[in-house]
């Protein structure tokens, strides 16, 4: 994390857990390609879409409470 990252993050926790989210993220990314290249069925999809909800929520409450904290 730059410098700038590090000032903008209040503790270690909160940097710890953005860059859980960050690397969540990305990993959901690549999963979304497979998933596409490899043909997956409906209820694949159906799981895979309940898990990125789940983590676009996860990720909104992790930045609201890092961006609190840092208040």
């Amino acid at each position: 994390m730059t410098a700038l990252g590090a000032n903008m993050v209040g503790s270690t926790h909160d940097r710890d857990a953005l860059l859980w989210l960050l690397d969540e993220l990305l990993e959901a990314h690549l999963d979304t390609v497979e998933m596409i290249l490899g043909g997956q069925s409906d209820a694949d999809w159906t799981s895979h879409a309940e898990y990125l909800k789940g983590l676009q929520r996860l990720g909104r409450a992790t930045i609201a409470r890092a961006c609190a904290q840092r208040s």
